[in-house]
């Protein structure tokens, strides 16, 4: 009697610790639940406290084992067998927490890794948006740049227009020139074979003679304003071989500057700032080439009224020289003298519409430069054009594969979702287990075990499986960073390009 009262005893015990075990792995599943990392940290001290709880109670199994194996001494072989069976349920059971231990603990790590994949594509979707609205900016700039090459293209035409309209005002004097200077020599012929009748009007040939002089006088003047025009001019071509010559340095030290270091995103933006403001510079100096244009055509009609006077004025001495038929010899030398300081003038005119030719062909010779220039950064835009439909199709090959990655997460989550539902199967099978108290459910509670445990083997291959997929992802994670550090690069290097 006094040994089933102890077996009652140790029964009732056994219950009492299989009802707290059922509380616990209640709190367990409570626990679980729980996301943010106050609650994790009070998961960890909750399972910290189910730990000692779970010490206490197998100190208590080893206390009750101790006990049952007084009773052994004292009972019956029969007795003795349903202890034997009942000490390999308990120690089954002790394997079974230890393994719910283990795949709570697994559990965990899979939402750790849960998070921090979640994290990554976060990052991912954000560096995206980034490259995207780089990409934006990058296209923006583009159609300014062509914006302006298009300006730059019709502001040459304009000027090789002007030019050509100079070159052919320039021929078109040198022809009156030539006229003029033939027209004066038969002049001077007829002058010379009727200077013999020119004898009778010196009193009036000598106010004619004063007259002519001082037209002569106004003559000179006009050439020395025109002398200093052309200094101006030549001045101002100076001034734009200059600022050509700038011109050509800013690009330089532009392109000088594109090869710099390009890692630092911030003299990268710096870099663009100061592009934009050479293109600005660029529009304005050409401004200031169209403004000089414009001055030389006005200066070239000045220049056009300027001949016209003076043919006027050959023509009035024509006139004249055909009224002075009766002068004397020495009438005849003062004209020849007048005709030789006119020949001295036309051909200091025509010295200077040379250096006007060769200070024009300058100009052409810089336009030319500056065409090869507007078709050197053509080609260089078209190898940015290539490069950002590059970029396109590597952001397109990026954005698939982060939708892969995201199809394959959803997966492991299903997969999670499974395993949970599979431990909260294997948690009511034991609660199952654990109400059977009767010594005739032993067997079948050891198959129930032996099942238990190959699904533990299982789960325990699936997580090696979710393992497993869980490296491959973060194989492909380091692969698209690889991809990502590759785009960001080659963006920086096109911005400071």
């Amino acid at each position: 009697m006094q040994n089933q009262n102890q077996t009652n005893n140790l029964f009732e015990e056994n219950t009492q610790l299989r009802k707290k075990l059922i509380e616990l792995e209640n709190n367990l599943q409570e626990l679980i639940k729980q996301d943010s990392l106050i609650e994790k940290w009070t998961i960890m001290k909750n399972f910290v406290l189910v730990s000692t709880e779970v010490e206490r109670l197998s100190h208590a199994y080893v206390a009750l084992e101790q006990e049952h194996q007084f009773l052994l001494n004292t009972q019956n072989k029969d007795v003795q067998q349903s202890e034997q069976k009942l000490k390999i349920l308990i120690t089954q059971l002790e394997e079974l927490n230890t393994l719910m231990i283990e795949q709570q603990k697994r559990i965990e790590e899979l939402n750790k890794n849960k998070n921090l994949l979640k994290s990554v594509i976060n990052e991912t979707n954000q560096k995206m948006q980034i490259i995207s609205d780089h990409n934006k900016q990058l296209k923006q700039n583009e159609h300014i740049l062509n914006q302006e090459k298009q300006n730059l293209q019709n502001q040459l035409q304009e000027s090789n227009n002007e030019l050509n309209n100079l070159m052919q005002t320039l021929k078109e004097c040198e022809d009156m020139y030539k006229d003029t200077i033939i027209k004066q020599e038969t002049i001077i012929k007829n002058m010379s074979q009727q200077n013999d009748n020119l004898k009778g009007e010196n009193n009036k040939k000598d106010k004619l003679i004063d007259q002519l002089m001082k037209k002569n006088n106004d003559l000179i003047n006009d050439i020395e304003r025109m002398d200093r025009k052309y200094n101006e001019q030549s001045l101002q071509m100076k001034k734009i071989s200059k600022m050509y010559e700038s011109l050509e340095q800013d690009y330089n030290n532009f392109r000088f500057q594109q090869q710099g270091n390009q890692s630092e995103f911030n003299q990268l933006t710096k870099r663009i700032e100061h592009k934009n403001q050479v293109l600005i510079d660029l529009e304005n100096k050409y401004d200031k080439l169209n403004v000089i244009v414009k001055a030389q055509e006005s200066q070239l009609e000045e220049k056009d009224q300027q001949i016209k006077q003076l043919t006027q004025q050959l023509i009035e001495q024509q006139t004249l020289l055909i009224d002075m038929r009766s002068s004397n010899k020495q009438v005849k030398c003062d004209n020849e003298s007048e005709v030789k300081q006119l020949n001295v003038q036309v051909k200091r005119l025509q010295d200077k519409i040379i250096e006007i030719r060769k200070e024009l062909e300058s100009e052409t010779i810089l336009k030319e430069k500056l065409q090869v220039c507007i078709q050197n950064k053509e080609v260089e835009f078209e190898k940015l054009y290539n490069q950002n439909e590059i970029l396109k199709s590597e952001q397109q090959e990026f954005n698939r594969k982060i939708n892969e990655l995201q199809q394959t997460l959803n997966i492991e989550k299903n997969m999670f979702l499974k395993v949970q539902l599979e431990c909260i199967g294997l948690r009511d099978q034991i609660k199952q287990a654990q109400e059977n108290d009767q010594i005739e459910d032993q067997m079948n509670l050891k198959e129930e075990c032996v099942q238990l445990r190959d699904e533990c083997e299982l789960l325990r291959n699936e997580i090696q499986f979710f393992r497993y997929q869980y490296q491959q992802q973060q194989q492909q994670i380091e692969e698209l960073r690889q991809t990502k550090t590759y785009l960001s690069n080659i963006l920086m290097d096109r911005r400071q390009y």
